[in-house]
């Protein structure tokens, strides 16, 4: 992303060495025995230091030859004698001449410290088309080959000095390296690194940053004006609280301020906006938004809306991992697969395969993947859809780089569960729920009809009581004035049958109001266990502002 390229070597021969303790089957005894192989390797070069030839194009393997440099110690070089194929006249040569002059302009790569560069040896690694004649003058066995023709070769060199010639390790004579882009640039194997992408943008937020920052500092404080025939009391020419200023004879006439201040605008506003301007655009030019970033910006706060700013922004990584595939993945890997034809001992393995490259576009997927299966376990438990929530939980887990099998039930568990009665359906406990609140609620209403029906025949009993009262009453007045006639006595007056009728309806009064109360007892009884109010108590003397 820096530099816009990345570059792999490999396979390259590499002598791996491995200590084994093996037992003496005559002795008994175990011994420390050192393997010595020669295994491929690959490792990471840096693009600096690949040099491929300018008439390649998009692609180094289209050209006549790479070079690439490298830098080894003393000690490293020392280690290179009595290695096949290595001259060990050439290398003592080159330890007696010491590390070259470095003749290369560009010395980025070199350490930061001068005094430990000057003790390196710049090495040098060509691969390209080589003669056999100058193949053996570079001390290379060709017992067999051509004379007349050339073939892929690797030399290496230190201070201009060959002290290794080698015929190519694979004989389809391909180039050990894969070079990427980060953007592909045409005529060209480099790429275009994110830093040379946003270069505009990058200058137009530095210059704006700049003037904000020195617009700033102009603004800090007000400018202080002080018009002719103005001098300070004191005689200091100083802006300080509480100081005094006097006019003098040559101060023009007019009611103007002598002294006063001058504030620059901070324009920060219109600063900010540039700034953010350069901030869009290097999110387009580069194809990296901040969401990218884990910032969500000015992107719209719904569940739709950051979905498809999501899958848009996943868009570049899925283009970095299917161009990681293309240059990197197929190629290096056919090497591979061309250097176990050539050198490998099991014959069962050779035989003729395509490589299908898609080991990093299917990690991108994946982890895409797994951003989805949150809501898939979520569906995936309505019995509706027919979708099993264990293999569903089983993929979960594998996304997150868990085992599942350490989360799985054991044996006795399984067994254990399998014993169980298996779960209700949550419909038909909802049905039954809602069988048992229709029976409850008809059980409700049947009581409540009967105590309506009880307290209306409760109330009519009442009614028919005291209609028979109030009937005894008028005999009783009736059977009154027939003796009282018989005995020659004066009958009732209007105010004695008035009193007696009081009196007789005072306590049929008094028993509707009892049965009136009674019935709202029965009523609050039916609805409620406890009252919904207390009645606020006498609090002690002394003691009722605190209760």
């Amino acid at each position: 992303a820096k530099l816009g390229s990345g570059v792999i070597k490999g396979p390259v021969p590499v002598k791996r060495r491995s200590c084994e303790w093996r037992q003496d089957p005559q002795t008994g005894v175990h011994q420390l025995i050192i393997v010595e192989e020669i295994k491929p390797a690959s490792k990471r070069v840096d693009p600096w230091d690949l040099f491929p030839d300018p008439a390649c194009g998009e692609s180094i393997h289209n050209g006549s030859y790479v070079f690439e440099r490298d830098r080894q110690t003393r000690r490293q070089l020392e280690d290179m004698k009595g290695l096949p194929g290595y001259l060990t006249s050439s290398i003592d040569q080159c330890l007696k001449e010491g590390p070259a002059r470095q003749q290369e302009a560009d010395n980025r790569n070199l350490l930061s410290n001068a005094f430990a560069a000057k003790d390196l040896f710049e090495i040098w690694y060509y691969y390209g088309i080589i003669t056999v004649a100058e193949l053996e003058a570079a001390g290379c066995d060709c017992e067999g080959l051509p004379q007349e023709k050339s073939f892929p070769a690797l030399i290496t060199m230190v201070n201009n000095h060959v002290i290794k010639a080698s015929l190519n390790p694979l004989d389809n004579g391909e180039y050990p390296y894969d070079v990427i882009p980060w953007k592909r640039r045409p005529g060209m194997p480099w790429g275009m690194g994110v830093a040379r992408q946003m270069r505009t943008a990058q200058r137009i937020v530095v210059a704006a940053t700049r003037n904000l920052m020195d617009n700033a500092g102009l603004a800090a404080g007000p400018q202080i004006v002080i018009r002719r025939g103005v001098e300070p009391e004191d005689g200091v020419w100083e802006i300080v609280p509480l100081k005094l200023w006097t006019e003098n004879e040559d101060a023009p006439p007019g009611a103007n301020a002598p002294v006063f201040s001058v504030v620059i605008p901070m324009l920060q506003n219109e600063l900010m906006a540039i700034i953010q301007y350069g901030m869009k655009m290097a999110e387009d030019v580069t194809g990296l938004p901040m969401l990218l970033q884990g910032q969500q910006g000015s992107a719209p706060d719904t569940v739709g809306g950051l979905t498809i700013l999501n899958n848009n922004a996943n868009s570049v990584l899925r283009r970095i991992a299917r161009l990681f595939d293309s240059s990197i993945t197929e190629p290096h890997v056919r090497r591979y697969y061309a250097w176990l034809m050539e050198y490998g001992d099991d014959d069962d393995m050779k035989g003729d395969f395509q490589i299908v490259a898609r080991g990093s576009t299917a990690l991108v997927e994946r982890d895409l993947q797994a951003q989805e299966m949150v809501q898939i376990i979520q569906l995936c438990l309505n019995p509706a859809y027919g979708m099993s929530p264990e293999k569903a939980m089983t993929e979960f887990l594998k996304s997150r780089r868990f085992d599942p099998d350490t989360f799985s039930y054991s044996e006795q568990e399984k067994q254990a569960m399998a014993q169980r009665q298996p779960p209700e359906d949550p419909r038909v406990t909802a049905a039954k729920i809602m069988v048992q609140g229709r029976q409850a609620d008809t059980q409700q209403k049947q009581q409540g009809e009967q105590q309506k029906l009880a307290q209306t025949q409760q109330f009519d009993a009442s009614e028919a009581d005291k209609d028979r009262q109030l009937q005894m009453a008028f005999a009783q007045i009736d059977a009154e004035n027939e003796q009282r006639k018989q005995a020659g006595q004066k009958e009732m007056s209007t105010d004695e049958i008035k009193a007696q009728l009081f009196s007789v309806s005072a306590k049929l009064r008094q028993q509707k109001e009892l049965s009136a109360a009674t019935l709202a007892a029965n009523a609050a009884t039916q609805y409620a266990t406890t009252p919904p109010t207390e009645p606020a108590g006498r609090a002690p003397n002394g003691e009722g502002f605190q209760r």
